[in-house]
């Protein structure tokens, strides 16, 4: 039996799409994988009894992936396929803006927290002694590259407003809710 030919791949967020021809007496087929160039039948990973195409998930972004096919039916295994590679990626585009954002208000300090944003590679850090509009406008300030949780400090009493917005190579997301309040006073989230 003949060896698959014909192996393509494509990447996808945390996945990767194998196809390949048909061979003539094939009853299944097996994909072998590794994360490094040069997989055999020996040392690669097996996935057995597939049919083409095979969606193969739950890979790590960024992570280049080596793949192999061998045919198979009742006499046996063919040789292997020739090697291909592709690496999944998260898919282009801004990211999502945080879920939510949490505020602690304190005297002269106020505590900032947001979950991680899926492909987001830093945070932008809104703040006004005001709320803060659509486009951002009444933001007085901007603090660029910050992680969570983030504490503002050197504050006076009085009411401060935030957002979190989520960047990547691709740009920045939209607002996250927007939290207002201060010390002894109501906080209020939109």
């Amino acid at each position: 039996m003949a060896a698959p030919v014909g192996l393509t791949v494509r990447a996808g967020n945390g996945q990767v799409k194998l196809d390949w021809l048909a061979v003539n007496g094939a009853t299944s087929y097996n994909v072998y994988y590794g994360i490094a160039s040069g997989v055999t039948t020996t040392t690669g990973t097996q996935i057995p009894d597939v049919r083409a195409p095979l969606v193969h998930l739950g890979l790590v972004n960024s992570t280049p992936y080596y793949y192999i096919v061998t045919s198979a039916n009742s006499f046996g295994e063919s040789p292997a396929s020739a090697e291909v590679t592709a690496m999944p990626v998260f898919p282009g585009g801004t990211p999502l803006p945080p879920a939510s954002i949490a505020v602690t208000f304190s005297t002269g300090q106020n505590s900032i927290t947001w979950p991680a944003v899926s492909g987001a590679t830093t945070y932008n850090l809104y703040w006004s002694t005001m709320p803060i509009t659509a486009d951002k406008y009444s933001a007085d300030h901007v603090v660029r590259n910050v992680t969570s949780p983030s504490t503002h400090t050197g504050l006076a009493d009085g009411l401060h407003c935030y957002l979190i917005t989520a960047m990547n190579a691709f740009g920045e997301s939209g607002d996250s809710m927007q939290v207002c309040g201060g010390t002894g006073g109501i906080q209020f989230t939109w």
